[in-house]
């Protein structure tokens, strides 16, 4: 074979070796290359699960205090906000919901230093003043509990409970023209307050304002709002029902 056709053909060779070998690293470096991407993409995925996992927001202790006392967990939810007090000795809700929670426990002198501390740390909280007039009104110190309410109503205008609660502590002192005049407010306030029609009864009840007493709960009946059991009997013992209906 002539020397020149040798060469022609080693170099031909050579190309075809070199040109296999470039496209089998080139087609390498591509798998590599995807393998990389994917491993790259699933370790993104990965940390972008554990980034929102430390983002998401902490559970709300206040809501489940009041979860705690909607199932009547009373003693469980005086406990927790005792928990959450002392890491956050600064928050006024707390204090409010923790005196709010041993009010429905029934512990209604402890609930006191609870209202006090969270008017302290925030004067503007209606529900602090509601349930501290409660809390009072339970141990039957009246005018003390109507202090409590009227800054309730200050704060809120609009609030039906602490009218209401202001007109029954007005009613167990016997002021029932001032009482009425204050379940009339809350009447304003919602329609439907329920506590406001029971002791409007009651009121002119006592007052030997049969008439009128049936006119509310007339009206009461119309708006599906309950009147106790016990205030409809003693009603319709001293004046039946004008319309007839009959009561259990």
């Amino acid at each position: 074979m002539p020397l020149k056709i040798k060469i022609t053909w080693i170099f031909c060779i050579l190309i075809i070796f070199f040109g296999f070998l470039g496209s089998s690293v080139k087609t390498k470096l591509e798998m590599s290359s995807k393998m990389s991407s994917k491993k790259e993409l699933a370790a993104n995925k990965e940390f972008d699960r554990k980034m929102k996992a430390q983002k998401a927001p902490p559970p709300d202790p206040i809501k489940e205090i009041k979860e705690l006392n909607a199932m009547g967990k009373f003693s469980e939810a005086v406990a927790l906000s005792a928990q959450i007090a002392e890491l956050n000795p600064s928050a006024a809700r707390v204090f409010t919901w923790w005196g709010i929670s041993l009010v429905k426990a029934n512990k209604h002198s402890e609930a006191m230093d609870k209202f006090e501390r969270s008017a302290q740390l925030n004067a503007t909280n209606t529900k602090t003043f509601l349930y501290w007039g409660l809390a009072l009104s339970m141990e039957n110190r009246l005018d003390e509990a109507m202090e409590k309410y009227e800054a309730a109503v200050v704060l809120d205008p609009e609030n039906a409970r602490a009218y209401a609660y202001w007109g029954s502590a007005l009613s167990k002192q016997g002021k029932y023209k001032e009482a009425a005049e204050k379940l009339a407010l809350a009447i304003d306030a919602n329609k439907f307050e329920p506590i406001s029609y029971g002791l409007l009864v009651d009121i002119n009840y006592h007052l030997g304002q049969y008439k009128q007493a049936w006119d509310i709960v007339k009206k009461a009946r119309e708006l599906k709002v309950s009147i106790p059991e016990g205030s409809l009997k003693r009603l319709n013992d001293a004046y039946p029902d004008p319309a007839g209906v009959a009561v259990p």
